[in-house]
């Protein structure tokens, strides 16, 4: 059996430091992944993927779902002092390139901390963090 390069079957054998950030319901992946063009000949999702808080609720139950498979990865590693995470709920993509991300007042926080607040107690190690965005369902963010 093949295992693609994916975290769940790559992280568990990093042994330098990694910090891990990502969105559990990344935009991209809803839009490529989950629910592409060729799936969508209606255009049925367009505005769901656009806006999260346009979706139905059948809409919103799939995207969660598609958010546990995601966490599921997560459950599998072994606790790692070196190894720390960013997991945010929000609907995006690329968002850890944007400044505004890392240390904006209007930035996701998790623990009251932004991503940047967050890599740097880690880095420094001021702060072990392994955090998961607690917010039950995917929601827009402002980025």
């Amino acid at each position: 059996m093949v295992q693609c390069f994916f975290p769940q079957n790559v992280v568990p054998y990093v042994q330098t430091p990694l910090f891990i950030i990502n969105s559990i319901y990344d935009s991209w992946q809803i839009n490529n992944t989950l629910v592409p063009r060729y799936l969508d000949p209606e255009l049925v999702w367009d505005h769901c993927k656009a806006r999260l808080s346009n979706c139905t609720l059948s809409q919103h139950l799939i995207i969660q779902d598609f958010g546990v498979e995601f966490l599921k990865a997560f459950g599998g590693l072994t606790p790692s002092f070196t190894r720390g995470y960013f997991l945010t709920s929000c609907h995006t993509h690329l968002g850890i390139l944007q400044t505004r991300f890392w240390f904006s007042p209007t930035s996701p926080r998790l623990l009251h901390k932004t991503m940047g607040e967050a890599v740097a107690d880690w880095y420094f190690e001021r702060a072990g963090f392994q955090y998961i965005d607690p917010y039950p369902c995917a929601r827009d963010c402002k980025v």
